[in-house]
């Protein structure tokens, strides 16, 4: 798996909605890449801060797509470096 199929797919692993054979190769990817890995664990704890900020309020979508794509864009440009 490649950094950019990982990007596409890591809101769907979060959420536990990837097949049994995308997330082997998604798991696999993690072992080997330590951007993708720091990438996944900045991603946890931005929903994790964000949870606790609206412990009694789901965070709206918006919210969350814009923080995901805010995040994809800086990794890309990393990766691009």
């Amino acid at each position: 798996m490649k950094c950019k199929n990982f990007c596409e797919l890591v809101s769907e692993y979060i959420d536990q909605e990837l097949d049994e054979e995308l997330q082997g190769l998604f798991e696999e990817h993690l072992l080997k890449c330590e951007k993708c890995t720091s990438l996944l664990n900045t991603m946890r704890k931005t929903i994790y801060f964000s949870k606790q900020v609206y412990k009694i309020e789901k965070v709206p979508t918006k919210i969350v797509t814009r923080i995901y794509s805010e995040i994809h864009i800086i990794y890309e440009k990393k990766s691009k470096k």
